[in-house]
């Protein structure tokens, strides 16, 4: 199953941590309505960057080659749009006086990687070949591609990422090792 999200139509959450962000967002939508103020809603897609919490996958990858162990994942088919931490504050700030109203900007990259793709990607910044399990654990009501459709904050915040996933993994894996 693909999901391609974009701020239209609103979402079909499939699970009880995605309906409780939807209907905070309906209550954005109502407040901004009932009170008449501009709100924004940002949905980030899955950020990494340096500090990120080790049981995070990108971490996770990231620690197991530093150790040059065996890379061991649950499952290495599903595709998820990641965003390094710096663009999206950078699209933050430019909501800062942004478009009035009550508004919904996805910030991805706009495309997807599987967990193989991502494990291929930081192997190479390593240099390493290190060899990959998988569990073949598939989680239940697991979507199997999802990516941001990043159009509406091209077009009304003159945003988009500066970083490619491969810059955003050379910056974590040497910006951590230097801290």
């Amino acid at each position: 199953m693909l999901f391609r999200s974009a701020e239209l139509p609103p979402p079909r959450p499939n699970n009880p941590y995605a309906l409780s962000k939807y209907l905070a967002e309906q209550v954005c939508a109502f407040y901004a309505e009932y009170h008449g103020i501009d709100v924004t809603v940002i949905r980030p897609f899955n950020i990494f960057g340096p500090g990120q919490k080790a049981h995070f996958l990108i971490a996770q990858i990231i620690g197991q080659v530093r150790e040059r162990q065996t890379i061991r994942v649950k499952d290495l088919a599903p595709r998820r749009d990641y965003i390094y931490m710096t663009d999206l504050v950078d699209a933050l700030v430019k909501t800062l006086g942004g478009p009035s109203g009550y508004n919904v900007f996805n910030i991805g990259s706009g495309s997807s990687l599987s967990v193989q793709e991502l494990i291929t990607v930081i192997q190479s910044v390593a240099g390493t070949i290190l060899p990959v399990v998988s569990d073949g654990e598939i989680r239940i009501n697991e979507i199997d591609d999802v990516y941001a459709d990043i159009g509406k904050a091209r077009a009304l915040l003159a945003w988009e990422p500066n970083l490619t996933f491969r810059q955003g993994v050379e910056k974590m894996m040497f910006e951590e090792s230097d801290s």
